[in-house]
Parts: C-alpha cells; structure tokens; sequence
C-alpha cells in the first residue's frame, strides 16, 4: 500500500536522524532514559557504553541521510 510506504519513508527520514543526533551528542541522557543496568558502582554509564551508543547514533543519521537521498532522487 503507497500509505505505508510513505510512513516508513518519514520514519526513516525524520525520526532516524534525530534518535541518532541525540545517541551521538547526548549518550548519558539516553543511557537515564533507557535505565540500563550497564553501569558503574556509581550509577554512571561505562565508557564501552558511551561508545556503542555515539556509534550507534552516527550509524542511525547516516541511515536517515540515505533514507532522503533515496526519497528525494526517487530510487
């Protein structure tokens, strides 16, 4: 159906680039808002996790880019 495409097309262009922004920029807010119990004795997140999570933003904002490259030239 052309309306389901259309859906996954905005998920893809908005709201994966800006999940990724925010993993990439702001890795402890997402690690409060995700609550993980990989921590520190002192409630802070790891330094594996602050990592996996920028380059899981980077990876999230590239997808988006490529969902609008491909939405705008039509592919």
């Amino acid at each position: 159906d052309c309306r389901e495409v259309q859906t996954m097309e905005f998920i893809g262009v908005f709201f994966f680039p800006l999940i990724g922004f925010f993993m990439l920029f702001f890795p402890e807010d997402i690690f409060e808002i995700m609550n993980s119990r990989r921590n520190e004795a002192n409630g802070e997140p790891t330094r594996s996790f602050l990592i996996g999570t920028r380059i899981g933003g980077a990876i999230m904002i590239l997808l988006g880019i490529a969902g609008l490259v491909v939405t705008i030239l039509g592919l």
